[in-house]
């Protein structure tokens, strides 16, 4: 999977997550939680597919 495919898989669950989730305010705390754990997921997930283009020697 290439890096903007992981980011638009990750974008598109995040956006999904947050539309349900504006229409529950004000934000509970595991609401709040589960946001960090998907922000640092897509961050992960990008972090990892650089790595691994950096490793196969800068292919895209």
């Amino acid at each position: 999977m290439t890096i903007e495919e992981t980011f638009k898989q990750l974008t598109r669950v995040a956006y999904e997550d947050a539309d349900d989730l504006q229409l529950r305010k004000p934000f509970s705390i595991s609401e709040l939680h589960r946001m960090r754990i998907l922000a640092s997921a897509l961050n992960r997930a990008c972090a990892d597919e650089i790595g691994e283009r950096i490793e196969e020697g800068g292919e895209q």
